[in-house]
């Protein structure tokens, strides 16, 4: 079960498709292990907001190769908007880079979630992930988002 910061668990339920992935999105930040390349191009993407988008998904570097080795031929013209449209980066650690976050800016508020789920469908919608979630205008959502910015700085 997924809940939010100073809410109950049945009133904070967290949907991440739904709460992220907004037709007035500006930007969307995102650390996993696993992405779900076509869902992302495919279903994702088309629900964010229209161009210009500040879109960037750092993902395991070895995970990642092994997705994109996966990727048929006749599938190729499907990521065309990877690294045009949006950034997509391995990153690579000593071990696996296992972080899930995921920051949605909005012109009203800016969402943090970090949780358990990867960017694939299980990870963001049929599994039994947890994710906390942190708003814009609270103290602990404020601190929460600057500290996650300091981090993906140091990245």
């Amino acid at each position: 079960m997924t809940t939010a910061v100073g809410q109950p668990a049945a009133a904070g339920t967290t949907r991440p498709i739904t709460e992220l992935f907004l037709g007035t999105a500006t930007a969307l930040w995102a650390t996993t292990y696993s992405v779900d390349l076509a869902l992302f191009n495919e279903f994702l993407l088309p629900r964010l907001g229209d161009p210009p988008l500040n879109v960037a998904v750092l993902a395991d570097h070895h995970r990642l190769a092994s997705s994109l080795g996966r990727v048929p031929a006749e599938r190729a013209a499907t990521l065309a908007s990877v690294n045009s449209r949006w950034l997509l980066r391995g990153f690579q650690t000593d071990g696996a880079f296992h972080a899930k976050s995921y920051l949605a800016v909005t012109p009203g508020r800016t969402t943090l979630l970090v949780g358990s789920g990867n960017m694939t469908r299980d990870g963001l919608d049929d599994g039994r992930e947890v994710f906390t979630t942190f708003r814009s205008g609270a103290a602990v959502g404020d601190a929460a988002i600057a500290t996650w910015r300091s981090w993906m700085r140091r990245l």
